[in-house]
């Protein structure tokens, strides 16, 4: 086997990024690696993920650029070639910028939001338009995938340029999202001008409702109702709230905006439990991160960020430490969290890990924790919370019972250096008992093939025939598929792997689908912004994202658009989200 290398059309725009900007409007213009991070010169930087270390410049001064150009990157910190946009046009890629989502796989998000963060050339203009100003819809669109921080950074990059409008609705709502209210109601204050459009009279009457001003507040909203503004149903429901009504909230159904979090936090109340699950991860992220919230909502959306990757999973781990547990809870914290089916339960599952030593107590604990976690739907999120935890077992053959979902959790945060280690234990304990291959390595081996490591083992065909032969003794249900799903990853990739050819039914054909033809045309073309936006796209699709032919045909488009490192990286997570 061969080792793989490592205007009108403004104004429409414009309107599609409302729910990026949470139906803000947009105004009349616009109508991972493990190295130290360097900073562009400033203090207000915004702190990079967790699991690939990113820097991002701030207030600091910038040389001198056009203003659509305006991004937060430097190469050290993630930064895309300045030629990302070259060859596309604002008619193709506005619309994707309208319509980004963030999807279920995080080397995509993470690629989108350095590709929207980085300092570029915009993309081509119509003759003849005038489209709004790119670096404020990159702003908008970073909004949408969750980015708040790196939404209100360059969106004040964008100010300093020109009042820009959409630049002025993301900044208010990413202040909204911050547990002190105060700076978003400044900001009001301080854009009076713009109070006539819908977004920033509910914004004035939401600062008005904090500020406990609530005859001014019940006044803004009947002359809204007075002018036929678009209804905002849970506005309404949380100024009668804080007015007294008893049981306002009930009946409310439409869609959580920023700038109802304030005024959730100061009725002392939550956002009802069934909504967190299909928030946007800044609003989830937010909630959880809000000390206003009570503790069990707060772990419920923690568990929900943490879980989509809209959150580093240090915030829950954080969440869960702080739950108290009572004595009875505390003596048995394993029994008593088979018993509690709330996030209560996931807090005593930390706490049950957290006291073990470092050592085959604690690799036995996280394996109980898990089985626990994952019958509650919360695996992947206490994975990730827990990572801490398990990075401090040692790799040792004493805890080889349980190497494999240890070094599988480290691989889902991109240790790949730390799941080698298990990975050569297993190898090492194998050769040193005569037994040749170990069980868990061979499991483990095309994993962090995947991840770029380059094993001796896998330079031939026996560690895919091992691998393949214990898929079928294991798992002989989903042995096919998972064979499948591997050879097409690794053929993605450029490695034939002749030694995966299943016989019986054919192979998915590749899906046909319009997003695929265009992400294929775009990075045929080498357009990388387009391509990196079209791919996410296509992967946000239900259709498609767990389509091992889909994720094949996007893996083969991010190589062949010069982003190797990261189709890998999207190629090792689809392998471990499929429970390779």
């Amino acid at each position: 086997m061969t080792v793989f290398r490592a205007s009108g059309r403004a104004a429409l725009v414009a309107l599609g990024l409302g729910i990026g900007l949470a139906g803000a409007d947009v105004g009349p213009v616009a109508a991972q690696t493990n190295r130290p991070i360097r900073l562009i010169p400033g203090g207000d930087a915004m702190p990079a993920p967790e699991r690939v270390e990113r820097g991002v410049s701030s207030e600091g001064a910038m040389p001198t650029i056009e203003r659509d150009t305006a991004g937060i990157l430097d190469f050290a910190g993630g930064a895309l070639p300045a030629t990302l946009w070259t060859g596309s046009t604002r008619p193709t890629i506005d619309p994707l910028l309208a319509t980004a989502t963030a999807g279920r796989y995080a080397a995509l998000r993470d690629l989108s939001r350095r590709a929207l963060a980085s300092p570029a050339n915009p993309p081509a203009a119509e003759p003849g338009e005038t489209p709004a100003d790119f670096a404020a819809l990159r702003a908008a669109a970073l909004l949408r995938l969750g980015e708040t921080d790196a939404a209100r950074l360059l969106a004040t990059r964008v100010l300093r340029f020109q009042a820009e409008p959409t630049a002025h609705a993301v900044l208010r709502e990413a202040l909204f999202l911050a547990p002190d209210p105060g700076p978003a109601c400044d900001q009001v204050r301080a854009t009076i001008d713009l109070a006539a459009q819908p977004d920033w009279a509910r914004a004035q009457v939401v600062c008005q409702a904090i500020a406990g001003d609530l005859a001014r507040a019940r006044l803004g909203l009947s002359l809204q109702r007075e002018q036929k503004l678009p209804a905002d149903d849970w506005l309404d429901r949380l100024v009668a709230l804080l007015d007294g009504v008893p049981r306002a909230l009930d009946g409310g159904k439409a869609e959580f905006r920023p700038h109802h979090l304030p005024l959730f936090a100061a009725a002392k109340t939550a956002p009802p439990v069934p909504a967190l699950a299909t928030l946007p991860p800044g609003l989830v992220r937010a909630i959880a991160s809000n000390p206003g919230f009570p503790i069990e909502t707060r772990l419920r959306a923690a568990e929900a960020a943490t879980a989509a990757h809209g959150a580093d999973g240090r915030l829950l781990a954080e969440l869960y430490a702080a739950v108290p547990l009572q004595p009875r809870e505390s003596a048995d914290p394993l029994a008593f969290a088979t018993q509690e089916t709330g996030p209560r339960g996931r807090a005593a599952l930390y706490h049950h890990v957290r006291t073990k030593p470092a050592g085959p107590a604690r690799a036995t604990a996280f394996a109980q924790a898990i089985q626990v976690a994952e019958k509650r739907g919360a695996g992947r999120a206490f994975r990730r919370a827990a990572i801490d935890l398990v990075r401090e077992i040692p790799a040792a053959i004493e805890s080889a019972e349980h190497a494999v979902l240890v070094a599988r959790t480290l691989l889902i945060e991109r240790r790949s250096a730390e799941a080698t280690r298990w990975y050569d234990t297993l190898s090492a304990g194998a050769r040193s008992a005569g037994a040749g291959r170990s069980d868990g390595a061979a499991l483990l081996g095309p994993l962090l093939f995947l991840a770029g490591v380059p094993l001796p083992e896998m330079g031939d065909s026996q560690g895919l025939l091992a691998w393949r032969a214990l898929q079928e003794r294991l798992d002989p249900p989903r042995a096919t598929a998972r064979i499948r799903l591997l050879r097409s990853l690794l053929e993605a990739l450029g490695s034939p792997a002749l030694e995966l050819e299943t016989q019986g039914a054919a192979a998915p054909a590749v899906p046909a689908s319009p997003l695929l033809a265009a992400l294929e045309q775009a990075a045929q073309a080498r357009l990388m912004g387009e391509t990196i936006l079209r791919a996410a796209a296509a992967m946000a699709e239900p259709g498609l994202r767990e389509n091992a032919a889909a994720i094949a045909v996007t893996i083969r488009a991010l190589d062949t658009a010069g982003l190797g490192d990261e189709a890998r990286g999207l190629a090792l997570e689809a392998a471990l989200a499929a429970g390779l």
